[in-house]
């Protein structure tokens, strides 16, 4: 039995994808861990959708204590629900709400399965503590 020799490449492309997935990995830890120890949320309206490589992103904005953030996502949020079936520009006119940390705004999720009421008008200019109108809450209580 003749063993081929390993080549080089393939270790290194290996310990690169590895790399990348520890480091995924500890960014969702950290992000998670700062949403656990205190959230606050809001509305992100999206303004406008982008491609990268073929893939649509959404370029959406939000604001807390009234500084507009812009951020980006891929379009579809990595889940097996009814996103994935949306066509894309039915995202561009679409609300969101965001769990962000109360620490630094920046750190956020999308909370892509939850609806935001189309009656909601007013935001709150420092957010809510709670997700309001009895919706599903994401602070694990």
């Amino acid at each position: 039995m003749k063993l081929n020799k390993i080549n080089p490449a393939h270790i290194f492309s290996i310990i690169l994808l590895g790399l990348c997935a520890v480091f995924y990995v500890r960014d969702r830890i950290r992000l998670n861990s700062k949403l656990g120890k205190c959230s606050l949320y809001t509305v992100a309206k999206v303004t406008r959708i982008k491609y990268r490589k073929s893939h649509a992103w959404i370029v959406y904005e939000y604001k807390f204590k009234g500084n507009a953030i812009e951020k980006d996502d891929p379009a579809n949020p990595g889940s097996f629900d009814e996103w994935l079936n949306k066509d894309i520009q039915e995202l561009a006119n679409r609300r969101f709400w965001v769990q962000m940390s109360c620490e630094d705004p920046n750190f956020h999720k999308l909370l892509w399965d939850v609806a935001v009421p189309d009656t909601l008008q007013n935001i709150p200019v420092n957010g809510w503590e709670k997700l309001p109108f009895g919706l599903k809450s994401y602070n694990n209580e």
